[in-house]
Formats: structure tokens, C-alpha cells, sequence
């Protein structure tokens, strides 16, 4: 893979979660939800609206850090692969991984595998295209 289609590619999937994050705490409350909203419940052993609707709260108050987090990750992005920057790529690595094992680990504790799959297509997603391009960071020193 290039450098510069991974650029797009991963600025791309930044802007995803900037607008998912946005619409986030809109979207709880629709039909796309509904799957979603079944397996907390369910999850949680719960089925009360009252446990529901504070389910959604909760995942609707996420919505901001993940759009933040698509406003650092497009940065980060835009700056590594302009820069050819080693700090930066592995910035971007640590933060994915550190993320989807932190996140996948809560997950299956609270047997949320919905969001465990999730974790897995974004992670997947995210990494592949960085590890493609790992040469573009690190060029061999001539000395």
C-alpha cells in the first residue's frame, strides 16, 4: 500500500468517527440502535426501560470522545505521513492498540460481544493500513 492512499484511507476513517461521534448521542435513540440497545440489555441481564434508557445515555455521552478522538487521530494522520515522523506512527499504534485491548477486554468482562466485534473490524481497519506503510517511517540510515 502507498503512502498516500493510506493517508486518505486513515483520514477517512478519522472523519467516520468524528461524525459518528457527533451523531452519536442522536443516534441511540433510532431503529439502527435497536440490535445494539437488545444486547446491552441483555448483557446486563436487565430488561427495564429505566436500565435501558440510561444505557443510551451512557453510549450517547461517549459520542464527544469518540469525535475528539477522530479529530486527534486525522491530525495525527495528516502530520506522520507528511512528515514520514517514527514518533508520530508510533503514536498512532500505541493509541489503536492500547485502545482495542483495553475496550475488548472490558467487553467480553461484561459479555458485550457485539461491541467485542466491533472493536475488532475498527482495530483491524485502523492497523492495517500503518503496518503497510511502516517503511515510510523507517528509512534505513546510510552511515
Amino acid at each position: 500500500m502507498k503512502a498516500n492512499s493510506a493517508k486518505q484511507f486513515l483520514s477517512l476513517l478519522a472523519i467516520l468517527h468524528i461524525i459518528v461521534g457527533l451523531t452519536l448521542p442522536f443516534l441511540v435513540n433510532t431503529r439502527l440502535f435497536n440490535y445494539y440497545n437488545e444486547q446491552m440489555l441483555g448483557a446486563f441481564n436487565t430488561s427495564s426501560i429505566e436500565s435501558l434508557e440510561l444505557g443510551k445515555f451512557m453510549l450517547g455521552i461517549l459520542g464527544p470522545s469518540i469525535a475528539s478522538w477522530g479529530v486527534l487521530f486525522l491530525f495525527l494522520v495528516q502530520h506522520a505521513y507528511s512528515t514520514g515522523s517514527t514518533s508520530a506512527w508510533i503514536t498512532m499504534i500505541v493509541a489503536i492498540v492500547g485502545w482495542s485491548i483495553y475496550d475488548m477486554a472490558l467487553s467480553v468482562y461484561a459479555g458485550v460481544y457485539l461491541n467485542l466485534l466491533i472493536d475488532c473490524f475498527v482495530m483491524t481497519l485502523l492497523l492495517i493500513p500503518l503496518l503497510l506503510t511502516k517503511s515510510h517511517f523507517y528509512k534505513p540510515s546510510y552511515e
